[in-house]
């Protein structure tokens, strides 16, 4: 009895990677704009905090502190972000990109619980030490490096196989 049970556990197992493979023959440039969008967004935020005239704090500021339009005073801090602009784009490319299959089912839900206990901390101003925006981009981080994730394995999949033929 376990043996067969073994034997169904793996055929279920396969599944999802036959379903990405299926995918991936169908739609092969999913993989590098899935990376390209998401590597995109972390490459933006360094542009666009080094673009300020005053200090942007990793601790401190928030990524939305990025894309505001509105020079000013929040939450007690000044922000002024010149490349806004850039931000937003940035924030629309990956939101684009978010909208994926549920292939990796396990990081998606590790990286969806990691996310979700950082906002009630976040929510409660409870920082553990990184500040609001460390907390902010624990919050927001782990989808974004499954991203980078998917788009790597879809590609490498993708070419490797294209090699074989």
């Amino acid at each position: 009895m376990r043996c067969r049970d073994s034997l169904e556990t793996m055929k279920l197992m396969r599944k999802p990677a036959r379903m990405i493979q299926t995918f991936n023959d169908r739609y092969p440039l999913v993989g590098p704009a899935f990376w390209i969008s998401s590597v995109q967004y972390f490459i933006t935020q360094i542009v666009v905090a080094h673009a300020w005239t005053n200090h942007y704090s990793l601790s401190r500021n928030t990524i939305s502190d990025l894309g505001n339009t509105v020079c000013g005073v929040y939450s007690g801090r000044f922000v002024c972000s010149p490349l806004h602009s850039w931000m937003n784009a940035s924030f629309v490319v990956l939101g684009l990109a978010l909208d994926i299959p549920r292939a990796f089912r396990y990081y998606t839900i590790l990286s969806g619980l990691i996310a979700l206990i950082a906002l009630l901390l976040f929510y409660t101003h409870t920082y553990l030490g990184l500040g609001q925006g460390g907390m902010e981009r624990l919050t927001a981080h782990p989808q974004t490096i499954w991203l980078i994730v998917f788009g790597i394995y879809i590609s490498a999949n993708h070419f490797r196989r294209s090699a074989k033929n």
